[in-house]
This record gives structure tokens, C-alpha cells and sequence, in this order.
């Protein structure tokens, strides 16, 4: 959706606004609530928390072309609102923002921007039928081999809006002492705002049964599984297994487990083929702090796997991860929210064990030390057919009485198994990509209201040539003060530079946001 204003008039009051409305809430004391609360006839309470902020930015490349660069402003307005409960039938949050933006001097170029996280679960059928309900929106990247940029706001064709919503209504019920079952289908319709041949809709059904105290401690688990992915213009990609597992607890914190069955799919041509599947797990919890868990698996497109390592102390919280899987969705990039933000949430689960309620602690905790939640090592990519990646990351954070360091280190292959000739994405060009990222940030508590931070990152890209390769490396200062209870202000400056053969280019940048939390 694209807005036309007047530039020079809308921008200069916007500027006027933004210093306008510092100046007052420098000289005045916010007294706005952290929350509103209101009770439900769910048995539950809710809590609302509206938000605006305003964000001015200077760029001196607004396009980030190579040559004939030009200046201009970008501003951006979002209103925004936050909902959570933790009790009752209802359980979840949805954080959702609309961000306005207007570019000085290119008004073809001026649009709005959604932006949305939510997870909701709903008790619809007491202790029995329960209903997942999720939604995303978010600006990615579409080709690794062009214009690679993490910030939103500048002009950029290599970005687009992705939103993806899930239904799944699930029913679980007990047939005896020793045996449940949980039948479940979800619906997922992801949408590419710009380009179309990346959204898709995927249906998924599953039945299972699952037995506990078999021969002493030993537990099973037999699933039925069809999985159903469409595409625009592309046969259908259709995955229908059966699976038995058995689980033993070899103590009470270290289960091993070992699998087979039988899966029928179309991965790499247009009818299914039948092959029979393996494999053996592992999860440890060593205590508390620290977490190991490792699954392997034969399947028809080669040896699969999942390690996962997670450890805490009072001071840092680790995360360490090697995946590699067959992928049906439409992107390569993590569905988390972000590194920075996964890292706060388990050092904080000693703190507050509740999901929802540790959730707003760990924003409050991002929102004073001025930290990026969304911080990422590598922009990723849309993909428009089944691949194999593999994803290695290394995550760290020490969080000290004045001081926070982040550290972020990604590696990700990706190889198409897609024989279909409408699809049509980066693979169509490359036969594997690669990247890696490296991104390190920095933040000093100068006083209990006051943050100063830097921030380095590094992406290389590789393709099958020369010119799909390049490299961007990105710097950014930034101070954060709060001018109230639920104001504040942070100004920063950002330069980047990138090396690539095609899409070279450097940008230096000022920004100044203002947030309000009420």
C-alpha cells in the first residue's frame, strides 16, 4: 500500500513535532500507566499496553545505490498495542505495530509497514479441545544475491512484507491409565506482500497415541502424519507418514529414544515414492541451567539432525545449535525473535517461570538497555520450493551490574530438492548458498536511566559465482535515556558498507526515536 504526501511540508512539521514533544516530556514527568488491566468473563485478566513512537532518520544514500547517492529524510510514525494474559481460557500475547513511513524527495516510495507477533492458545472444550492461534508480520529479505541491508526503512527492493497466520484446533483425551491421544490440523497461509510466487498455504493433520509405564518405565508413541504444501504455480509438495517411537528414561533427567516408520513423497518428483525411516534421540537435562538434546534421522533425502545445547549461569546465558533439515516454508530465516531476545528469555526463567509474564520482562529489560531484540547474524532468504539447509549458531550473553554483551555467530547452507521449473528463486540461480554472520553488541548503564551501546555486524554471502558473492559490514553508537515512567529517547548513528560485486554501497545514517509506552 503506498501513501503520497507532501514531502517538504509533512517531513519539516514531523521534525518540528518529534524535537517539540522531547522538549516536553524533558520538562514534565510521565506519569502514564505500565499497564492497563481489565478482568474477563474467560477467567482471566488481560493487559493492555498501547504504544507510539516516532522515529526520525537522516541517510546520505536513501536508495543505498553505488553512484549519484542521494540524501533525503526518513520518518516514521507507529502506533502500536500490546496484549497478554496468563490465566483463564485464553493464554498468549499479540504485539502489533503499523508503521507509517514517508521518504523526503521520492514520493512513490512512501508506504506503510505492518508489523505483528502473536501466540494465543484457547481452551474451547474444558481440560480436552484446545485451539492454537498464531500470527507474524515482518519485513525479510527476498535474494541473498542482491541489495542486503538490515535496516527497514531505506528504500530497498530486496525487501518485502511476509505474513503467515496458523490455526490448529487440537482434542486430547485419555482411553486408560496407560494410553492418551491428541488428534490435530492446522491451516497455515503465509502471504509475500511484493512477490507472489513465495506465498503458500500448508495443511497438516495428525493422529497419535502415546502409552506411558510399558514394561516399567518405558513409554511409545505411534503418529499418523499428512502434511500438504501449495504453491502458486507448483505442484503440490505432499508428505504422509506413520512413526512409532520408544522413550526410556534412563534417570529421571536423561531420556533416549529410538524411532522408525514409514513415509511416502513427492520432494523431488511429481508422484510419491515410499521409503522406510530411522532414527534415535537424547534429552538431557544435566539441571536446571543446563540442556542437551540430539536427534538423528534417516528420511529419503539423507541423514538429518538436531543439537541443542542451552546453559545459564547468574551472569551469562548460552545457546548453541546445528540443524539440518528438510524445509517446505518460504524462507530460510529463524521464526524466533531474534537472538538478543531468545538469550534473555531462558537467563530469565529462574526469575519468572511464567512464559507470558518473563516474555514483558524481557522487553522491559531490551527497552532500558537499548538493545536490539531482532538482532541477527544473517539476513536469510524466501524460498519458493523444498530445500535442504543447514544452520549452525552460537549466541552468548553476559549481562553485568552496568554492563551487557551480546555475541551472535550464524553459518547456513542451503541446497534446492525441488525438480519443478516454475520454481523460481535464488536456487534457480546457485545450486547451494551460503552464508555467515557475525554480530557483536556492547551496552553501558551510565546511570539507571541511561544507556550508551555499539554494535558491529558481518555477513558474507556465497553463491555458484563470482558475482553472487558479498560482504557487509555495519556499525551503529547509540545512547538511550528514559525521559519518564514509560518515555524514551534514543539517538544513534549507523554507517555500512558493502562489498559486493553487483550491489555495492556504502550509507551513513543519524535516527532519533521516540517511544511511548502507556
Amino acid at each position: 500500500m503506498n501513501l503520497y504526501f507532501d514531502n517538504s511540508c509533512i517531513c519539516k512539521y514531523t521534525r518540528l513535532s518529534f524535537v517539540l514533544v522531547v522538549l516536553f516530556c524533558l520538562t514534565t514527568n510521565s506519569n502514564a500507566q505500565a499497564s492497563l488491566s481489565a478482568p474477563s468473563n474467560l477467567g482471566g485478566i488481560f493487559y493492555i499496553s498501547p504504544s507510539f513512537s516516532i522515529n526520525e532518520t537522516w541517510t546520505n544514500n536513501l536508495a543505498l545505490e553505488n553512484g549519484n547517492k542521494k540524501s533525503g529524510w526518513i520518518t516514521e510514525v507507529s502506533p502500536g498495542i500490546s496484549i497478554r494474559s496468563g490465566s483463564g481460557k485464553i493464554k498468549g500475547y499479540l504485539n502489533y505495530s503499523l508503521n507509517i513511513l514517508n521518504r523526503s524527495g521520492d514520493q512513490g516510495k512512501n508506504s506503510i509497514q505492518n508489523s505483528l507477533n502473536s501466540s494465543v492458545n484457547v481452551e474451547a472444550i474444558d481440560r480436552h479441545g484446545f485451539i492454537d492461534i498464531s500470527g507474524a508480520i515482518s519485513q525479510q529479505t527476498i535474494s541473498a544475491f542482491s541489495i542486503q541491508n538490515n535496516n527497514l526503512n531505506n528504500i530497498n527492493s530486496n525487501k518485502t512484507e511476509i505474513s503467515t497466520y496458523s490455526l490448529a484446533p487440537y482434542y486430547r483425551g485419555r482411553l486408560s491409565n496407560y494410553l492418551d491421544y491428541e488428534a490435530r490440523y492446522s491451516l497455515t497461509t503465509t502471504r509475500a506482500k511484493s512477490a507472489s510466487n513465495f506465498s503458500s498455504d500448508t495443511k497438516a493433520s495428525s493422529i497419535s497415541l502415546n502409552g506411558d509405564d510399558f514394561f516399567g518405565r518405558l513409554s511409545w508413541t505411534l503418529g499418523l502424519n499428512r502434511q500438504i504444501v501449495s504453491r502458486v504455480n507448483t505442484p503440490d509438495t505432499k508428505v504422509d507418514s506413520l512413526r512409532v517411537s520408544l522413550n526410556y528414561p534412563i534417570v529421571n533427567n536423561l531420556m533416549v529414544s529410538v524411532s522408525g516408520g514409514r513415509e511416502f513423497q513427492n520432494y523431488t518428483s511429481t508422484a510419491k515414492t515410499g521409503s522406510w525411516t530411522s532414527g534415535m534421540g537424547l534429552n538431557w537435562s544435566v539441571s536446571e541451567m543446563t540442556k542437551i538434546s540430539a536427534n538423528l534421522e534417516n528420511n529419503p533425502l539423507g541423514k538429518m539432525h538436531s543439537l541443542n545445547f542451552e546453559h545459564r549461569t547468574p551472569r551469562t546465558s548460552w545457546r548453541v545449535s546445528d540443524v539440518r533439515s528438510v524445509s517446505m516454508s518460504n524462507g530460510t530465516k529463524s521464526s524466533s525473535l531474534g537472538a538478543n531476545y531468545d538469550l534473555l528469555f531462558n537467563q530469565f526463567s529462574s526469575i519468572e517461570p511464567d512464559p507470558i509474564k518473563r516474555a514483558q520482562l524481557v522487553n522491559n529489560y531490551l527497552q532500558t538497555y537499548g538493545i536490539n531484540p531482532n538482532s541477527t547474524a544473517v539476513n536469510g532468504y524466501l524460498t519458493s520450493g523444498t530445500s535442504l539447509q543447514r544452520a549452525q549458531n552460537i549466541s552468548f550473553a553476559l549481562l553485568g551490574l552496568r554492563d551487557t554483551i551480546t555475541f551472535t555467530a550464524s553459518r547456513s547452507t542451503g541446497k534446492s530438492v525441488s525438480t519443478s521449473s516454475f520454481v523460481t528463486d535464488d536456487f534457480s540461480n546457485a545450486s547451494s548458498i551460503q552464508q555467515s554472520g557475525l554480530s557483536v553488541g556492547y551496552t553501558h548503564r551510565l546511570t539507571s536511566d541511561t544507556t550508551i551501546s555499539n554494535q558491529i555486524s558481518i555477513q558474507k554471502t556465497n553463491g555458484q559465482f563470482d558475482s553472487q558473492k558479498s560482504e557487509v559490514r555495519s556499525t551503529s553508537i547509540s545512547a538511550s535515556t528514559r525521559l519518564g515512567i514509560k518515555t524514551y529517547l534514543t539517538l544513534s548513528a549507523r554507517r555500512s558498507v558493502s562489498s559486493s560485486g553487483s550491489f555495492p554501497y556504502s550509507e551513513a545514517s543519524i535516527t532519533g526515536n521516540l517511544t511511548v509506552q502507556f
